[in-house]
């Protein structure tokens, strides 16, 4: 019962480099061995597919991203227990079928990005128009642009004073700063408790003693003046929210359409990542001039008729070994029945038993059921989550770890029961 682990050996491969791809393929699709770095390649180079890593992975997150916004946008519809019914299944037809579609699917999460960095862009530019639009909304009033400067005989003094002013009170401060009797006009365009908008219209013989008794009281011209009157800037960024906001709206509109390719992005997505894979694989084999070396660890059980297989399908020469103790980074698989194999995900989440070490989950198992049973120990929830479990596994295709996990509360829940009814 402590021997459940899997017995490794060593496979050692000598193939043509035209069957290098191929190959590759077989033994991804097999997924019966862990390759690594090639030792003492004498003569022989290790393969360079960093570039084409990078470009893959830039297309991996293009996908991703795409289903992100997607998601953003367009939530896919799914039921509760959804995401029991494992991945779907495809025939050799369809899956050639959509792997010729990769690049016309790469396009649209393309699209859907793009989309996206628009709606962002205008979300932006919208921000920046209101906040326009509140500059200059206290100069609405003003029938002149704030650029104004007067006429031949008048000069114009248009800006803020740091405090609330009425024509009234603007006269009596002006007077103060000022010995002599200036002749001017006021208008309070605007006013509150911190500010006063003032538009100032003086006769050019008084012009720099008008100017010096505004700044004396904290006169300041606006940063960013207009040209036009202030309503003309106002309505054209209120016109351009509007258009942006359309913009918005389209683009938006533009993402959901693209929510019927969302299993051909998760296709995409999926396709990429085997290929990343595939030449990270392919980073830790050696080539020569016309061939290809590789080697790694393959279950005992299948490694001579994987080497067989390998002669037969391909120009390749082949070697098979027991593990010894000079090899190191000997991968750790399990081969428990359901009741043991169910607590395999809690061992790998921990750390790996190494070569010597026995595998511990047979004994684990028998713990935390029990332990699990006792904290909880109410035999109606016992009950409940064990036919829950049930239903799940014979209803639905639960696969991989999500097949053990729903195998490990439904031990669970029947222990849960048993020490619920032992403690009344």
């Amino acid at each position: 019962v402590f021997l459940a682990k899997v017995e490794m050996q060593f496979l050692e491969i000598a193939a043509s480099l035209s069957d290098s791809k191929a190959l590759i393929d077989f033994l991804q699709k097999r997924s019966v061995m862990e390759i690594k770095e090639v030792d003492d390649a004498q003569e022989l180079v290790p393969f360079d597919t960093s570039q084409l890593i990078s470009s893959i992975s830039k297309y991996r997150d293009t996908a991703q991203t795409a289903m992100q916004i997607l998601d953003r946008y367009s939530k896919e519809k799914t039921g509760l227990l959804s995401s029991l019914n494992g991945l779907p299944v495809l025939s050799r037809e369809e899956y050639e079928k959509k792997e010729d579609e990769v690049d016309s699917v790469l396009s649209v999460c393309r699209d859907i990005v793009n989309a996206e960095k628009t709606i962002n862009e205008n979300t932006a530019q919208i921000a920046r128009y209101k906040a326009g639009m509140e500059a200059v909304k206290p100069w609405i009033g003003l029938d002149v642009p704030m650029q104004f400067k007067g006429t031949d005989t008048t000069s114009a003094f248009i800006g803020t004073l740091p405090a609330e002013y009425t024509a009234d009170s603007l006269a009596i401060a002006l007077a103060g700063q000022s010995e002599e009797e200036l002749v001017y006009d006021c208008e309070i365009v605007s006013h509150d408790k911190d500010r006063s908008c003032v538009f100032v219209l003086s006769h050019r013989k008084c012009e720099e003693q008008v100017l010096k008794a505004l700044r004396a009281i904290g006169f300041a011209y606006p940063s960013d003046p207009t040209k036009h009157p202030p309503r003309v800037r106002y309505d054209r960024l209120s016109a351009e929210i509007e258009q942006a906001e359309k913009e918005i709206t389209m683009q938006q509109n533009k993402i959901k359409e693209f929510s019927a390719c969302r299993d051909d992005i998760k296709f995409a997505y999926d396709w990429f990542t085997v290929r990343m894979e595939k030449y990270e694989a392919l980073e830790k084999v050696c080539v020569g001039d016309s061939v290809i070396v590789l080697n790694g660890y393959v279950p005992k059980s299948q490694a001579q008729a994987t080497a067989d297989e390998i002669e037969a399908k391909f120009c390749a020469a082949t070697s098979v070994r027991d593990v010894t103790q000079d090899d190191i980074d000997v991968p750790t698989a399990f081969k428990n029945r359901p009741f043991a194999a169910a607590v395999e995900p809690i061992t790998e989440m921990y750390s790996m038993p190494g070569g010597e070490d026995p595998d511990p989950n047979p004994v684990m198992c028998f713990f935390y059921y029990m332990l699990f049973g006792i904290m909880l120990s109410d035999a109606g929830y016992g009950l409940l989550m064990a036919i829950g479990c049930g239903i799940a596994k014979f209803k639905f295709k639960v696969t991989g770890k999500l097949k053990k996990t729903v195998d490990m509360y439904f031990w669970c829940g029947l222990a849960t029961v048993f020490w619920g009814a032992l403690f009344g």
